[in-house]
Formats: structure tokens, sequence, C-alpha cells
């Protein structure tokens, strides 16, 4: 009996032994499941309102975010931009209210035309879903044809390669200050473009951005651009006028090729290169004063200038390249700044037989 009193003793102990862990692991597991379901995101609600008070907003932003649906997060959310960036709440929307709208985790907006229900005037908020508009996505509006006119909020500080491109209809874009960057053929082909203004904040145009708007008669460029990029007006054959502003040091391969309304230029006096094909097909294009900073004229640059009868050549100028004026056939005066001397030193390609058949004025 003895024996056997103290096996079961021996057994009870040992039960009570295995039991008690096995409850403390239900008790840890029980309090991390608590912790996980219910007083963390509490916690951490309560860390990004913390973080709010504090001024600290782009750690609150990341709170809150992180917390999804919990409680008003995303009102937090809209509140800590609003906050930090001086936005208004009335430019946030969501992809719910406004389908035709999408913004990925980077601030890159797109536009899906086939969910668009509105009239063509397009304003784009400030805030979509939480996140800060912050570019137009490559491609991102590509081939909106409903769209008629653009408004962009003061957010967006890139536009992407062929952002706006074959966007048919759209006669009119409202581009806010701080846009630095617009990529190469972002509005080309926007037949129905008729005025653009580039904010002085816009330092870099890729290639063709403007490229075969055909309807395009105006445009203001600011003086923070060095380079007037390949093709960046090209087949524009609308544009009337254009003014380049002082700071710009080249005009680059075809820019203002096939204009052939272009009947006004002014080149500032820091241009040093007009690069090949440049002004090539300008067929209104009748007098131009290249200024004393250029250097050298590329191959082809005003070739098919059908109505050129007079251009005037700075004294510094050592290179012209082939077929510069070729098919130039109406060009009669020639107004040399330097010597006769010097004239005779600059470098001239062949296809320029026009030069030795008239007069040219030192």
């Amino acid at each position: 009996m003895a024996g056997k009193r103290r096996i079961n003793y021996f057994r009870a102990m040992t039960a009570r032994a295995i039991a008690a862990p096995a409850v403390l692991i239900i008790v840890l597991i029980s309090a991390v499941l608590l912790y996980a379901f219910a007083l963390s995101p509490f916690i951490r609600y309560k860390s990004a309102l913390n973080h709010l008070e504090n001024g600290e907003y782009d750690k609150a932003v990341s709170a809150f975010v992180k917390l999804g649906d919990y409680k008003d997060s995303l009102i937090q959310t809209l509140n800590c931009i609003n906050q930090r960036f001086g936005l208004d709440l009335t430019t946030a929307t969501t992809s719910s209210l406004s389908p035709w709208f999408s913004v990925n985790r980077q601030g890159q907006l797109s536009f899906d035309d086939a969910h668009y229900t509105g009239d063509g005037c397009v304003s784009v908020p400030q805030v979509i879903d939480g996140i800060i508009v912050d570019s137009v996505a490559d491609g991102g509006f590509a081939r909106s044809h409903y769209i008629t006119s653009l408004t962009l909020p003061d957010t967006v500080t890139r536009i992407g390669e062929e952002a706006f491109v074959f966007c048919t209809s759209l006669t009119a874009v409202d581009l806010p200050d701080g846009i630095n960057e617009i990529g190469n053929q972002a509005f080309s082909s926007c037949i129905s473009l008729r005025s653009i203004s580039l904010p002085d904040s816009v330092e870099s145009l890729g290639t063709g951005v403007f490229q075969n708007c055909i309807s395009l008669k105006e445009v203001s460029l600011p003086d923070s651009i060095t380079v007037i990029p390949n093709s960046v007006f090209n087949g524009c054959s609308a544009l009337e006028h254009i003014n380049i502003e002082e700071g710009v040091l080249t005009i680059s391969g075809y820019a203002f090729s096939g204009c052939s309304a272009l009947n006004n230029v002014s080149l500032p006096d820091t241009l040093t290169y007009i690069s090949t094909g440049a002004f090539s097909g300008c067929t209104s294009l009748t007098e131009i004063i290249i200024p004393d900073s250029v250097t050298e004229i590329g191959v082809s640059a005003f070739d098919g200038c059908s109505s050129l009868t007079q251009i005037t050549l700075p004294q510094g100028l050592t290179a012209i390249g082939k077929n510069v004026f070729a098919s130039c056939k109406r060009l009669s005066i020639v107004n040399y700044s330097g010597t006769a001397d010097e004239w005779a030193a600059i470098k001239v390609g062949t296809g320029n037989d026009i030069l030795n058949k008239i007069h040219i004025s030192f």
C-alpha cells in the first residue's frame, strides 16, 4: 500500500510539473495575442498621436499608414499631411470616390479614362488614398482622349516620360510652380493643345516634349533652361513665335524643325551652338539674327527655310555645317559683323553654294 501511495504521489507531482509550464505557455500566448490584436494597435495609435502633437509629421504619417483602417487612421494621415505641407484636406480623395485616379507608394499618379465620367476638365487632388501626389507617372495619362483641360496640384515636381502622349482632346494645361522636370515626349502629339506656360522651376526638359503638337501657337520658356532639347517643338506647325531666354547655351537637333508658321525667333546672347536641323523647314521665317556668342552652326540648321531673305552672322563664328542654307532660295542678304579676312577663315561645309552667289556685307 505504501508503495502504491508513493507511486500515486509521484504521478501527481509529475502531472503538476508538466501542467505548470503548459499553463504558463497558454498565458503567454494569450498575452501575445491580446497585445497583437488589441493593445498593440492601441499603443501604436497613441504613439502616432504623440508624434503628431510633437510636430514629428513624417513619423506620424508612417505610423498612421501602418495602422490601416484602425479607428480614424486615414483621417489622421491626411491631417498630418495637411499640417506638414500646408495642404487643403478638401483636395484629398480616395480611389473609391475617383476611380479614374490611382497613385502608387512613390506618389506617382496615373489616370484611367475608361472609368472617367466627368466633363473633360480634370483637376488632380493633392492627396489620393492618403498619399501625396508627387509626380505624373511615365505614360500616366497616355492616350486619355476624353481630357480637355488639366490642372495639376502644387505637390507635383515631375512629369514622366510620355505622360500625356496622344491626349488628342487636351487643349490647356495648368502646370504648378515647383515642377522641375518634364520627361521625354511628355506632351507629344497632343494635337489640340494651344498654349502652355512652363514655370520658372523647370530645370530639365526631355526630348520631343511638345513634338507634333500641331495646334500649339504660343509657349513660354523659363530662364532656368540652359539647353533646348532635341525635337522639343518638332512639327509644331502652328507655332508662330518663340522667345528663348538668356541662359540658353545650346539649341539641340531639330528643336524647331517643321515649325512652318514660325516667323519670329529671338535668340539670347548666351547661345553658343545651334545644332543639326534646329530650324529646318521653318518655311515662314524671313529673318534671323545670330548673336555674337554663337561659334558654330550645325548641319542643315536652316535647311528648307524657303522664305528666309536675311541673316546676320557674328564675328566669332568658326564653322557653318553642311547644307545649313540649303533650299534657302530667297536668301539675299548676309550681314557679317567681322572682316573679309575673318569671313574667309570660317569653315563652311558643302551645300551652302548660295553664300558664294550673294553679297556679304562686312
